[in-house]
């Protein structure tokens, strides 16, 4: 479905405005602090990688399921300055959600392209 990543994407522009620090993050998910992450239902789709006492971030596709080891490593780089304490994390979202609303407007609409294409032709 198309309405969560641009769920995501609003609700990023409302709470940092243009500041981002990867345009591509703020459709897959948005910012918490690295204190916020326990006992939430959201994975981390940003990770992190220790090279040369520098650390690189990079992308996590499918996200990294967060324990109490990932927090601790988390807050560990955060203490000793080598990354912010926000980190970007995805919501889990269960898919049974938005396909059960597409079958009930299958069911009771009926087919919502060829209502739009005719709409747009006529």
């Amino acid at each position: 479905m198309v309405v969560v990543p641009i769920g995501l994407a609003l609700y990023n522009l409302a709470e940092t405005g243009l500041n981002f620090d990867n345009l591509a993050y703020i459709f897959m998910g948005y910012k918490t602090r690295i204190s916020n992450l326990a006992g939430k239902h959201i994975r981390l789709i940003q990770g992190f990688e220790m090279t040369d006492s520098r650390v690189r971030s990079f992308f996590k596709w499918g996200g990294m399921e967060i324990n109490e080891k990932t927090i601790r490593e988390l807050k560990d780089l955060s203490g000793k300055c080598f990354i912010k304490d926000e980190v970007w994390v995805t919501p889990e979202l269960p898919f049974m959600i938005p396909i059960t609303l597409g079958f009930f407007t299958a069911v009771f609409y009926g087919d919502m392209m060829f209502e739009l294409m005719r709409f747009m032709v006529a």
